[in-house]
């Protein structure tokens, strides 16, 4: 019997080419199509992002349990990417007449050939050697079954199921179809977790069997999951599947006040509003209210009552709409039954009926006149609803699950909308409120301590309203009420500050000053940091110590320990720096500034801090300066480096290094303080080459 193997390989080097590779866990990869009736055509699905230079490898080796191995006497066929590929793909190898052709990548065949048996065969998806594999995923369509126990089996026999995997949870165990075809066709998997799809994918009532590729339905194809972050409060959702009822929410979080549900006596947390003008619940959890119509759910971020804390993912495994989707509209206007105030308008709450981003832009008017260009979202970060223009020029492109509400003037006739699956889209996602959190920000923290003193110390503090310039995000330092102290503080605008704070979409390099203030202690001090989470995970940050030449990358480590003496005597009266009830804030020294941190939005390089890639002289930092500034620089290879100073006539002024220095990036200071205002020149000299810069003194 032949055996057929999926592999995907921790090679990283491929006909010559380098590429980079993606670890994958067991379940990351699963079989969505198997022919071998002839040609050897195959699919798979990715559950996981991967990037360009993954490589997988296909061969008919079996498993063989007695020696934890794969047999070694079939073909292999090799597939890489060559793009970076997003999870939900799926990607095809098709075998016509021995010549193969793929998706999304390349594909090499090494002797011998591999074949389908058609009496069945198995599959097995595994990252690393053929010698050293790490199991992924297993497809049995084995005749005579899966022999998962036996421990003497020869390569002659069935294969057993390969280490590391299950049964029924990344496994596929069962009987061959008399045609040998499998297909679980699903071109798309939105946001999908993996649990749900490989349920799908382990379920054998998903699959259908024809006698050639290309004539199944899609059954359950789409997945999509919603990530329910933020604090407690109303979401205005809508399911990404048809037929979909309050159980395929409530698996996931409880459903309250219904019958059925969690506590059916609880306070409703589930609503509707189609028609009439008010909200209704449904009647049970086996309610279904129509595709393209939106809900109301309360999330109450506690474990009360079988609830849990946010974030919640919502999940539901089935097959998104095939067509276009009508729905409804309330055609009650909401004063009709005696309020004021909106009493000539009528609401529908509807969303997004697909498992695909939708642009709102085309939904269209199907029956009747007039509806509103501004659709309204609950935003629970604000605490208030955001109208958005629909009908704007670049559309308006919302996510899976997302509800909203459409309004109809009572002098307007509209009675229906359509979405039409031409509104699928795979552009980016321009809103989603499910998150009660208002702005993006984020916050590394610091502290301070020695063996006599800590200070939680200073806050970098990202938000999208912040500037680089002292805005309502920035805190000043104040001076401690105790004779003996040591502090780190950010020095700029002319003043010590607690809190920096800089623009979370930061597109620009920035080097902060950091200055300690150690009064009447000295000693070794440990600079520590948290919360490097929270910001953009591409983004570069290096703590500086001008005054060892050190860098350090801040991602790589936690903290920093470094020496110090004290800078002033203890202050025996504290309470002499207040005045009157307000203590004084602390002011930035020029000179003092032995600390820097530089924040790269973007990588820009590869290499490590202390491995420059090239001979180079950074722009002094700051500029202008008074009196002091600090110039970064790199050397390739060892040998002498000099730096001088020039002013405009080209005379010297100041030799800062003339010394022999191993290749690595280095820091050299120059306080100014008996130079005269003006434009100076600084030039880097080593190995036979030279970098000149300009800087200005302002006095």
């Amino acid at each position: 019997m032949k055996r057929f193997l999926l592999s995907i390989g921790l090679s990283l080097i491929l006909l010559g080419m380098s590429y980079g590779q993606t670890t994958l866990s067991a379940g990351d990869v699963v079989l969505s199509v198997f022919n071998s009736d002839g040609d050897d055509d195959i699919y798979f699905v990715l559950l996981k992002d991967i990037e360009s230079g993954t490589i997988i490898k296909f061969t008919d080796n079996g498993w063989l349990p007695e020696t934890g191995a794969f047999e070694t006497d079939e073909g292999i066929l090799t597939w890489t990417a060559t793009t970076d590929v997003a999870k939900g793909t799926e990607i095809p190898i098709f075998d016509s007449d021995g010549t193969q052709t793929t998706q999304y990548g390349t594909i090499v065949e090494n002797d011998p050939s591999f074949l389908l048996g058609l009496g069945g065969d198995q599959i097995t998806i595994f990252q690393g050697t053929i010698g050293s594999p790490t199991n992924l995923y297993y497809f049995d369509n084995s005749t005579n079954g899966l022999e998962v126990t036996d421990a003497a089996i020869t390569a002659n026999d069935d294969s057993g199921l390969p280490s590391g995997l299950t049964a029924g949870t990344n496994a596929y165990v069962h009987g061959a179809h008399s045609d040998d075809n499998y297909q679980y066709n699903c071109p798309l998997i939105s946001d999908a977790s993996i649990s749900n799809v490989l349920a799908a994918f382990m379920n054998s009532a998903n699959y259908d069997s024809e006698s050639s590729l290309g004539t199944y339905a899609s059954t359950n194809c789409n997945f999509s999951d919603a990530s329910i972050s933020g604090d407690a409060g109303w979401r205005l959702l809508s399911l990404p599947i048809t037929g979909g009822d309050v159980e395929d929410i409530s698996d996931d979080t409880p459903v309250q006040g219904i019958a059925d549900g969690d506590d059916s006596g609880a306070t409703t947390n589930f609503i509707l509003y189609q028609s009439g003008n008010s909200f209704t619940k449904p009647s049970n959890v086996s309610t279904t209210w129509g595709d393209g119509f939106g809900f109301g759910l309360y999330f109450y971020n506690n474990t009360t009552n079988g609830s849990s804390t946010l974030p919640v993912t919502l999940d539901v495994t089935g097959s998104e709409p095939s067509s276009n989707v009508v729905v409804n509209l309330n055609t009650t206007a909401s004063g009709s039954t005696g309020g004021s105030g909106a009493s000539d308008s009528k609401y529908t709450l509807v969303g997004n009926p697909f498992a695909s981003n939708f642009d709102l832009s085309s939904f269209t008017v199907s029956a009747g006149t007039g509806i509103q260009d501004n659709v309204h979202f609950w935003n629970d970060g604000s605490g208030s609803y955001s109208a958005i223009d629909r009908t704007s020029t670049s559309g308006y492109v919302v996510a899976p699950w997302q509800g909203f509400w459409v309004e109809v003037l009572s002098s307007e006739s509209a009675t229906q909308i359509t979405f039409p699956t031409s509104g699928k889209t795979t552009s980016s996602v321009d809103g989603t409120f499910f998150s009660k959190q208002l702005n993006n920000k984020g916050d590394i923290s610091f502290t301070l301590s020695s063996e006599n003193t800590y200070d939680e110390a200073i806050r970098l503090a990202f938000r999208e309203y912040a500037t680089t310039a002292m805005d309502n995000a920035d805190a000043s330092k104040f001076t401690p009420l105790i004779p003996n102290y040591a502090t780190m503080a950010f020095a700029s605008d002319n003043r010590l500050k607690s809190v920096e704070s800089l623009p979370y979409n930061l597109e620009e390099e920035v080097t902060l000053s950091l200055q300690p203030q150690l009064v009447g202690v000295d000693g070794e001090f440990t600079f520590g940091w948290n919360g490097l989470e929270t910001i953009p995970g591409e983004w570069e940050l290096i703590l500086h110590d001008y005054d060892t030449g050190e860098n350090i990358d801040m991602r790589a480590a936690s903290e920093y320990v470094f020496t110090a003496g004290a800078q002033a005597k203890a202050n025996p009266n504290p309470l002499s720096l207040l005045s009157g009830p307000a203590a004084v804030a602390m002011k930035a020294k020029a000179d003092a500034n032995r600390f820097g941190i530089t924040i790269r939005p973007t990588s820009v390089s590869n290499e490590t801090e202390d491995s420059p890639a090239a001979f180079a002289l950074e722009q002094n930092y700051p500029n202008p300066f008074n009196p002091s500034t600090t110039i970064s620089y790199s050397v390739q290879e060892a040998g002498a480096v000099s730096i001088i100073v020039y002013n405009l006539m080209g005379q010297k002024v100041a030799t800062l290094l003339d010394e022999t220095k191993a290749a690595g990036q280095y820091n050299v200071r120059w306080n100014a303080a008996g130079a005269a205002s003006g434009m100076y020149y600084y030039r880097l000299e080593a190995g036979g080459q030279s970098i000149t810069r300009k800087m200005t003194l302002i006095k």
